[in-house]
């Protein structure tokens, strides 16, 4: 393809601030469940209606903290409902998020503190406060430490979550809802939204600064590319200090969806049939592990599970071609599906609609073989300087080994090298300088 040939997709996509997809989603879903936390003893379900206070409170802790709009903060978390509140609470105070991997050293979470000039560090737990305060020794400007699961022997001047609140909720006291949503409201469509620090290929980490309205038209984009609704549940388990996991959370989030947090990524696959998904954004690797546990069945089952990966394929074959299977091989792929596919559907929790598969190319085989069993994976392709989405592949348009046809709005070349160029409103502002 030469330079001047590009793919575009022509679909109008609306320019917005993500404080209000907030606040139309707590307006319309109420009563909804928006965040469910797995626990090892039970379930804890957040309303839309709840979520809302607890953002206004976050809004004035950061102010009784003395951060102000335009200010940065950390998050050096695994995923939970404090995370995802946090963000929304971050955004309504109009203070950009730095979300840091908690698999990062203390001298990598050092560099990004002291690159984005982070005022509040939120931390977890005990390990990654630990981490955090081990990255901030020898920095002139220390920010206040905020920890979400108290422990014995916790230093002094950390602030716990619940009391981070608290100074949020007295600071509100004197000021009514209605302010505090024209004071979130007031963000403009430009205005930077989070900073995500990425590693690039060269040199120091980057931070790229991504707007309200490059979030905001892509999370509009991709409700068009696929349909969710405030029927639908999702599990969050790719860490959501990547772009790809803040979408899932702002598209599921703005139609009403219910967002569950499992115990951690060890249970997974605990955690996908006490949630019961219905769309999940997952990595290749979760494909590829789960693959490979079902074709490693020892035994006679191995034999049953190789005989249904073979009419599977034969099965799929026909269908990805357009052709009907024949009466005989739909027969047998039905006992397929009784004697393999089923129980491959009930690991996942039984309501599964489709996945959507990123961040790596997902093996043709591997996508093939949960086809013919009945479980949709739809590939996309993205980058965290494109908020991330720029093309989708969707049940009604969807290629084995493609990541799909562009998204509403970006327009995307291919250079003579290789590169792919991309132009749209979810691409970034600019990276991070201060």
């Amino acid at each position: 393809m030469r330079t001047r040939d590009y793919l575009a997709n022509r679909t109008p996509v609306p320019s917005g601030t993500v404080t209000q997809l907030f606040f139309d989603a707590v307006d319309r879903f109420g009563i909804r469940t928006a965040f469910r936390t797995i626990l090892a003893d039970g379930l804890i379900d957040i309303t839309y209606g709840e979520v809302l206070p607890t953002v206004r409170w976050i809004a004035g802790g950061f102010e009784a903290l003395g951060v102000d709009r335009g200010d940065r903060v950390a998050m050096l978390s695994e995923n939970r409902h404090e995370w995802s509140q946090t963000d929304y609470g971050a955004l309504c105070a109009g203070v950009p998020l730095v979300p840091i991997h908690t698999t990062l050293t203390p001298a990598q979470i050092g560099y990004i503190l002291s690159d984005s000039g982070a005022r509040v560090v939120f931390a977890s737990n005990e390990e990654q406060l630990k981490k955090a305060q081990e990255a901030l020794e020898g920095l002139p400007d220390q920010p206040h430490l905020v920890l979400f699961d108290d422990f014995s022997g916790r230093p002094p001047g950390v602030l716990l979550w619940m009391d981070f609140l608290e100074k949020g909720r007295r600071r509100e006291e004197g000021t009514s809802e209605e302010e505090f949503r024209l004071r979130a409201l007031s963000a403009q469509p430009g205005d930077p939204a989070t900073i995500l620090y990425t590693s690039g290929t060269t040199g120091d980490p980057k931070g790229v600064v991504l707007t309200h309205n490059n979030l905001f038209s892509n999370a509009k984009a991709l409700t068009i590319v696929i349909h969710i609704d405030d029927r639908d549940t999702t599990l969050s388990f790719i860490p959501l200090s990547h772009i790809l996991q803040r979408m899932v959370v702002l598209v599921f989030f703005s139609k009403g969806a219910t967002i569950t947090y499992g115990q951690s990524v060890k249970t997974i696959a605990e955690d996908l049939k006490v949630a019961r998904p219905t769309k999940v954004v997952g990595a290749p690797r979760v494909f590829e592990k789960v693959y490979n546990t079902v074709m490693d069945q020892p035994g006679a089952k191995g034999l049953i599970v190789r005989w249904a990966r073979e009419v599977g394929e034969a099965w799929a074959e026909e269908k990805l071609a357009g052709r009907e299977p024949t009466w005989i091989l739909k027969l047998v792929h039905r006992l397929a599906r009784f004697l393999v596919f089923d129980k491959i559907h009930e690991a996942f929790g039984g309501e599964l609609v489709f996945f959507v598969s990123g961040g790596a190319p997902l093996a043709p085989h591997i996508n093939r073989f949960f086809y013919s069993a009945g479980i949709l994976i739809l590939e996309a392709y993205g980058l965290t300087e494109t908020s991330p989405g720029i093309t989708h592949n969707s049940p009604e348009n969807f290629r084995i080994g493609t990541v799909g046809p562009p998204i509403p709005n970006p327009e995307i070349r291919i250079a003579e090298d290789g590169e792919v160029l991309v132009r749209g409103r979810q691409v970034m502002k600019e990276y991070f300088c201060r």
